[in-house]
């Protein structure tokens, strides 16, 4: 920790075993506690290990759980630089102020396993069958153990200095499947848009499914038309690939009353239909079915930790090409609900497939939404890469979410949703149009999902800006991120007759 009282637990044993050299490097400086600080420094064989690391924490009164999250991150990222194969952490015999030992397992494990992902990808030296995940990560769910977590990159075992205990072990499972959930996510959103089709990914699902024992039911090109969801079938209309819609549930309690249900983007590939995306970066269009991933990979997750709730992820699938066949700008379509949509910008898709998808939920049975997308350039102006935006039919509903989000280290901020924004959707031929203008892209975007939820509770998350980074960072590499997983997972855990508790 920074300041006077800078010893964690176990550190002064170590020290007086080194013969006092930590206190020497912290007297001149070397190490000064703050939070982004990791040393890793021979030990001479003074103690039973090559390496001691000192990470640093920050103040001790200002630590939370996040915290402790990126601090596992940071430790296992320059570990894994340094190829040591077992790490022990004294961090579980601290007293850390408002953190549960339970709460303090999962972030250390979640942070841990987050930063160890690698993306195997398809080099001749390491590829597989196109069958099978890319997951590099020295973690797995399985063989769970509160004294050691065997693993298979570089590090090997994780030690976890900690009395027997009940939460504790909770905690451990809860982390590693958290992350192993947000693994699955990004192994997804990574994959090329020419190996995860519409049909490949749904051919991946059915296999977990399968073997989770969880129900998969995928809509056809002829369900959707005989059930009329006419915007989805608009926005896949210029691709060969032929559109598909999931719905993964998990039935976790008997009482079918209360049902919370993700719906996800699932648009495997993006070039913006006729209205074309310019060329610069339109590969990275590739990830334009984040949203569709969250969704599944939480329900995954939920269903491993067998949660008392009923879960449903709906993944509205295709790509958004042009072509001859394609979507035009100045069509007019009729969604699932009998409402119509001008059409003035094809690459404004993400909402249309959604608007059927919330509204299908709903005729399942789900009795509160939350929609999750990469809908919208204009998030990434307002907030950055940062912070995620939500809108809401229901503030209740959005606060339990950020409550969700908070313990998950995840950054949710909520956008107005004022009458005056809808009037930018107004139509001189439709009943909407699919863009309100540049002002208040982000919202009115949000908007047009939100007049298909009816008075269901509904929050819309657009991660436009989060579910991508450029560089590596503490929670993992460049590349996909897995936003939102955990956020999802935190609130159908919370979640207890229709509300979070």
């Amino acid at each position: 920790y920074k300041g006077d009282d800078w010893a964690g637990a176990g550190v002064a044993e170590l020290d007086e075993a080194l013969g006092g050299w930590l206190s020497q490097l912290r007297a001149r400086g070397d190490i000064t506690g703050q939070a982004h600080e990791v040393l890793i420094f021979p030990t001479f064989e003074n103690v039973p290990a090559r390496f001691v690391a000192v990470v640093g924490l920050g103040e001790r009164a200002e630590l939370d759980v996040h915290g402790v999250r990126l601090a596992a991150g940071r430790l296992l990222r320059k570990a894994s630089a340094y190829k040591l194969q077992s790490l022990g952490s004294s961090l579980f015999g601290s007293d850390l102020p408002g953190i549960s030992k339970e709460a303090l397992a999962q972030a250390f494990v979640e942070g841990a396993a987050l930063a160890t992902y690698r993306f195997a990808g398809y080099a001749q030296a390491t590829r597989r069958s196109e069958a099978a995940m890319h997951t590099t990560s020295s973690f797995a769910a399985s063989d769970v153990s509160g004294e050691d977590q065997k693993t298979e990159g570089n590090m090997k075992q994780l030690w976890l200095a900690t009395a027997a205990d009940a939460g504790v072990a909770e905690g451990i499972t809860r982390g590693l499947v958290c992350a192993e959930a947000v693994h699955l996510a990004r192994d997804w959103v990574n994959t090329p848009g020419n190996l995860l089709t519409p049909a490949a990914w749904c051919e991946q699902v059915a296999t977990l499914a399968a073997a989770e024992g969880l129900k998969l039911t995928v809509l056809e090109r002829a369900d959707m038309e005989r059930l009329r969801m006419g915007a989805l079938l608009a926005v896949s209309q210029g691709s060969d690939q032929p559109p598909k819609l999931m719905v993964l549930q998990y039935q976790g309690k008997p009482s079918r009353q209360d049902v919370l249900a993700f719906v996800g983007k699932g648009v495997t590939f993006d070039a913006g239909g006729i209205s074309i995306k310019p060329a610069a970066n339109m590969d990275e269009m590739k990830m334009d079915m984040a949203g569709g991933a969250a969704a599944l990979a939480a329900v995954w997750a939920i269903s491993r930790l067998k949660l008392p709730v009923n879960v449903m992820a709906v993944v509205p699938c295709c790509e958004n090409l042009p072509s001859g066949q394609a979507l035009k700008p100045g069509d007019v379509i009729t969604a699932l609900t009998g409402q119509t949509i001008e059409v003035l910008n094809t690459d404004a898709e993400g909402r249309l497939i959604l608007a059927d998808a919330v509204a299908y939920a709903k005729q399942l049975g789900a009795t509160h939404l939350v929609d999750i997308a990469t809908l919208t350039g204009a998030v990434v102006v307002a907030l950055g890469k940062v912070t995620t935006a939500a809108l809401t039919n229901d503030e209740r509903f959005l606060q339990e979410l950020q409550a969700a989000a908070a313990a998950s280290g995840e950054k949710v901020w909520p956008l107005p949703t004022f009458a005056e924004y809808r009037e930018q959707l107004r139509s001189d031929i439709a009943d909407m149009k699919n863009v309100g203008g540049r002002p208040a892209g982000t919202i009115t975007a949000g908007l047009l999902i939100g007049a298909f939820v009816g008075d269901t509770p509904w929050i819309h998350l657009d991660i436009a800006g989060t579910a991508w980074t450029e560089k590596a960072g503490p929670m993992g590499p460049k590349g996909a991120t897995g936003v939102m997983v955990r956020t999802l997972v935190e609130l159908a855990r919370r979640w207890q007759g229709g509300r979070a508790s």
